[in-house]
């Protein structure tokens, strides 16, 4: 199947908002979970959290825009037991990408990563 011109940039921008909406919600529980949780570092921890948790929520907002700005949209985001499977519209044509919930994992690591380091992960770490 060939694509149309922008189609491969269009779903990479897709893959980024999917990646960052999964980190926003990991990071909003996890700050949840060390509210409870008896650490020493804890406030450490928490405001490491909270200013990674301000550049994702910055950063998905500047992808939602470039989306919307776009010859596309996102219609539906789906989590299904292995996946996240994402239907999308773009220049007319619907589409859908599944993305397996390890991957989503490792990805969201590494943006997390560099967020809080900006440094890309390195087979070291």
């Amino acid at each position: 199947m060939q694509y149309p011109p922008g189609y491969d940039e269009f779903e990479t921008k897709v893959r980024q908002f999917v990646v960052l909406d999964v980190l926003e919600k990991v990071i909003r529980y996890d700050r949840k979970q060390l509210q409870q949780a008896p650490l020493k570092s804890g406030s450490v921890v928490a405001k490491l959290l909270d200013c990674t948790y301000d550049k994702i929520v910055a950063a998905l907002s500047q992808t939602r825009g470039e989306i919307s700005r776009s010859d596309g949209k996102i219609i539906q985001i789906e989590q299904e037991r292995d996946s996240r499977v994402v239907t999308f519209l773009f220049r007319g044509y619907s589409y859908s990408n599944s993305f397996f919930n390890a991957h989503l994992r490792a990805m969201c690591e590494d943006i997390f990563w560099r967020f809080v380091t900006d440094h890309p992960v390195t087979e070291n770490q």
